[in-house]
């Protein structure tokens, strides 16, 4: 349930990482590939458990970029929106 959970998340830069030490561990990780939540299932996972990424992540989307990059941050390509930033 939480591999899927994390694979079906919007944020394509989320990927699980699978922990297993055995090959039956490996095997079971790998049938999540064979089924998905539904959407009430997401829903009602999603809002059990708020997540916030935290630190770096907040310090960058709260002004970080704009002394990063100056002003040509909107010039970058979003590739996982596929338009600009």
């Amino acid at each position: 349930m939480a591999i899927n959970w994390v694979r079906q998340q919007s944020l394509a830069q989320m990927i699980p990482l699978l922990g297993a030490r055995t090959a039956e561990q490996l095997k079971d990780n790998l049938g999540s590939l064979d089924w998905k939540l539904s959407d009430e299932q997401l829903a009602a996972l999603t809002a059990s458990s708020p997540f916030s990424v935290g630190f770096p992540r907040d310090i960058i989307e709260g002004g970080f970029r704009s002394y990063h990059y100056g002003k040509m941050y909107g010039q970058f390509d979003d590739h996982r929106k596929g338009r600009r930033s």
